[in-house]
């Protein structure tokens, strides 16, 4: 076993997270226990929770760093549908991460679910930057409305990439492109 003296605090925790990460890719988000976390990174069960407060913690920063990945990939599209796509291209990437972000809730109030809140908001506003470009005539409430209705309905379209063994990915897409199309199209007038 490593001893906690040949990493720093930040070392392990990213080594944690790594960790985690791999094994909801590999084995999915019930697979996710703290014993084999440990074991996969050659430390002891207490250096997890020397950087974790509980596994809630550890989950919430598990999808507080999948949502920063997605912004990552989406943040240099400007328009929607490019945004959208982006997104199911993730969703397609990364399918165990992104079952946990809809698997995983949290029961108490963690510190750490401000970040993972911080995040969704963000992601939020890459939808409602883009929707503000293409018309401007709308108040910012409904800007904003119409963002969180927009990026409900593009995680609804993923939804079957998450929760099927075999999907057609083409007709996702083009669903996606189509759900984009019809809105876009009523948002211009």
């Amino acid at each position: 076993m490593a001893r906690r003296s040949e990493h720093s605090r930040n070392e392990i925790k990213t080594m944690v997270l790594e960790a985690a990460e791999n094994i909801v890719r590999e084995q999915g988000f019930s697979a996710l226990k703290i014993r084999q976390i440990s074991a996969d990174m050659g430390y002891t069960v207490a250096s997890v929770y020397m950087v974790f407060e509980n596994m809630d913690d550890l989950n919430t920063q598990i999808k507080t760093r999948t949502t920063e990945k997605i912004l990552q990939d989406i943040t240099s599209e400007k328009e929607c549908l490019a945004i959208a796509i982006a997104y199911f291209e993730f969703v397609l990437k990364e399918r165990g991460l992104c079952r946990m972000l809809l698997q995983h809730q949290t029961l108490r109030n963690l510190p750490s679910e401000k970040a993972y809140d911080r995040a969704q908001a963000e992601l939020q506003m890459c939808f409602c930057d883009s929707l503000n470009v293409i018309n401007s005539g709308y108040t910012e409430l409904e800007i904003d409305k119409a963002s969180k209705v927009l990026m409900s309905a593009v995680q609804g379209a993923c939804l079957p990439l998450l929760m099927q063994n075999s999907v057609d990915q083409t007709s996702i897409k083009n669903n996606i492109e189509l759900l984009l199309t019809c809105f876009l199209r009523g948002w211009r007038k």
